[in-house]
């Protein structure tokens, strides 16, 4: 989700869960880490900081002993479709549908938090909310604009290439032209995304600036639950564009890999069932 709350509200999972070898000790500090992301965005006073606080440590436990296994089964319901070469586009577009409502799951937790602490902060602690995180979108799209396009395109290239041989190895001649093409006919759709992320922000703006209007709840709660909303029809049509076209890309690498290379993935997503699992048990009651 490039929404930024929601991405700050979600960084357990993204940028703990799957982050290197140390994840397993890294997702144990998830919650502080949190709080310190937080407060890049509002100053808290007590006793709300410590309300705050508690509430991301229940945030924390929730998803470790709920949303563990739920991973832990996706995970092997992928090495099941790798195994028996069920790997096509239907089964990757169920894989596709079933990540989205992780997402979608993490969201309706996060909500009632929202409802509950917004309308705390003060009028000068929910402007410097919305000036942080305008700040945030406008760096993010300045550093986009700066880099030279080619430049850029190399960037991403190399990066995709980097990730990919980090699953399969090093890849062959003809791994290498599928996934060259794959990036030339993707949609280059940041700008659509950067109009829907502020679009959003607005809303959300106009939103908390008033937690005693009538319909703060219900506004608020479409604002975390369905951000989608805000989408254009063109970002929209853009979107299911690039996800058609990286489901017929992965189908395609797919028929290309070797029986290694598919041992090689099959373990990988076996080392990360492991991971979750020893997660979910760390956090059992």
């Amino acid at each position: 989700m490039r929404t930024v709350s929601l991405k700050l509200l979600t960084i357990i999972v993204v940028t703990l869960l799957f982050s290197g070898c140390s994840t397993q000790f890294g997702y144990r500090f998830a919650d502080t880490y949190l709080e310190y992301q937080l407060g890049k965005y509002v100053d808290l006073d007590d006793p709300l900081a410590g309300d705050v606080s508690a509430s991301i440590d229940a945030l924390h436990q929730w998803h470790a002993q709920t949303q563990m296994p739920a991973y832990a089964d996706f995970l092997t319901e992928l090495i099941n479709a790798v195994e028996n070469d069920r790997i096509d586009a239907q089964q990757l577009n169920q894989f596709a549908d079933d990540a989205y409502r992780f997402w979608h799951t993490i969201r309706l937790e996060i909500e009632p938090y929202a409802q509950r602490y917004l309308p705390q902060l003060s009028a000068a602690q929910r402007a410097q909310f919305i000036t942080k995180m305008r700040e945030q979108i406008t760096e993010e799209r300045v550093e986009e604009l700066a880099q030279e396009p080619r430049k850029r395109q190399r960037e991403r290239f190399q990066r995709t290439i980097d990730r990919a041989e980090e699953w399969l190895g090093r890849l062959a001649p003809e791994q290498e032209r599928l996934l060259h093409r794959w990036m030339e006919q993707r949609e280059r759709n940041d700008e659509l995304w950067h109009r829907y992320q502020m679009q959003w922000l607005d809303s959300f703006e106009r939103t908390i600036k008033n937690p005693s209007a009538e319909d703060f709840s219900a506004s608020l709660e479409q604002l975390i639950t369905n951000p989608e909303q805000f989408r254009s029809e063109e970002l929209q049509q853009s979107s299911d564009y690039n996800r058609a076209l990286t489901i017929e890309f992965f189908v395609a690498i797919y028929a290309t890999m070797s029986v290694e290379q598919k041992r090689k993935v099959r373990n990988k997503l076996a080392d990360y069932r492991e991971l979750v699992t020893d997660i979910h048990k760390d956090y059992a009651d």
